[in-house]
C-alpha cells in the first residue's frame, strides 16, 4: 500500500509533479478539493473550510480574526448541503453524527479545534484506503508517525517561483512577489498553528526536492524510485540500523 503527502511551494512547479509521480505509481491523487467535501459532509462548514485552508491576499491571522467574529455571532453552521455519496468510495466512518457533537458555534476556539481535527480524520481515513497521493492540507504532520507515509517536499528558487506564478497568472512581478509571501505565510501558520510544527523543516520529510535542480521531470523519478522500494508496512532494517546497505563498512560483503 502505497501513501505519499506532498508539500509544495507556490510556483515550484508541484503540479506536473504530482500529476507525473500519481500517473507513474497509479495513486489516487486527494487533493483540497475531494479532501473539502469530505470534511464538508463530516459537519465542517464551509466557510471555516476555505478560511482555514485559505491561500491568498490577506495572512491567515487576519482572516482567521474575521472567523471567529462569525462564529461568536453564530452566522456559522455545519454544512448540510453536501450528501456523504459526494465523496465515494471514500466511505467515512464518522459521517453526519460527528457533526452533531461539535461544541457551541460561540465557542470559538473548541470550535476551530474541533473543524481541524475532523480535516485530520477526514485526511487519516482516506490515507487508510492506500495508493494515494495526498496534497497539503498538513498530511506531513498529520500522517507523521504512519510508518506507510513517504512525505514529500517540493521547493524551488524564488526567482523560478516568481517566473512561474507570473507566467501562470498573467500578473506583475509586484503582484506574484505578493502572492507568494502571502501563500507561504499562510501555510508556514496554518502548520505552526494546528499541528506546532515548521513547514519548512526538512526532517518533516523523507524527500525535500528542488525543482530547480532536479526539474519537474527529475523529482518524478526520485519520488517514484523511492516509492517503489519503500516496504510496505515501513520500517526498513537499513533506515533503523544505522548502517549502510552493504555492510559496516559500506562494501559488499564477499564471505571472506
Amino acid at each position: 500500500m502505497t501513501i505519499i503527502t506532498v508539500s509544495r511551494q507556490m510556483g515550484a512547479g508541484a503540479d506536473w509533479v504530482i500529476a507525473g509521480a500519481a500517473k507513474a505509481l497509479d495513486l489516487r491523487v486527494i487533493d483540497r478539493a475531494l479532501i473539502g467535501r469530505a470534511a464538508l459532509a463530516a459537519g465542517v462548514p464551509e466557510i471555516v473550510f476555505e478560511e482555514l485552508t485559505y491561500e491568498g491576499q490577506r495572512t491567515l491571522v487576519q482572516r482567521m480574526i474575521e472567523l471567529i467574529g462569525l462564529l461568536a455571532a453564530g452566522g456559522v453552521r455545519p454544512s448540510q448541503e453536501t450528501p456523504t455519496e459526494s465523496v465515494s468510495p471514500w466511505a467515512l466512518p464518522f459521517g453526519g453524527a460527528f457533526a452533531a457533537a461539535f461544541p457551541s458555534a460561540r465557542d470559538t476556539a473548541a470550535s476551530l479545534e474541533r473543524y481541524v481535527q475532523v480535516i485530520g480524520m477526514v485526511v487519516r481515513n482516506l490515507a487508510e484506503q492506500g495508493n494515494v497521493l495526498i496534497v497539503g492540507m498538513g498530511g506531513q504532520a498529520i500522517l507523521r508517525d504512519d510508518p506507510r507515509a513517504v512525505h514529500v517536499q517540493i521547493i524551488a528558487s524564488f526567482e523560478d517561483r516568481l517566473r512561474r506564478v507570473m507566467e501562470r497568472d498573467k500578473c506583475s512581478r509586484g503582484e506574484a512577489l505578493r502572492r507568494l509571501r502571502a501563500s507561504d505565510e499562510a501555510r508556514g501558520q496554518y502548520l505552526r498553528r494546528h499541528y506546532g510544527v515548521d513547514w519548512m523543516d526538512p526532517t518533516l520529510y523523507h524527500l525535500v526536492l528542488n525543482t530547480s535542480k532536479l526539474g519537474t521531470g527529475g523529482a518524478v523519478r526520485a519520488i517514484v524510485a523511492v516509492a517503489r522500494h519503500w516496504p510496505a508496512g515501513g520500517g526498513a532494517s537499513e533506515r533503523d540500523s544505522g548502517q549502510p546497505a552493504g555492510g559496516p563498512e559500506g562494501d559488499e560483503t564477499d564471505g571472506s
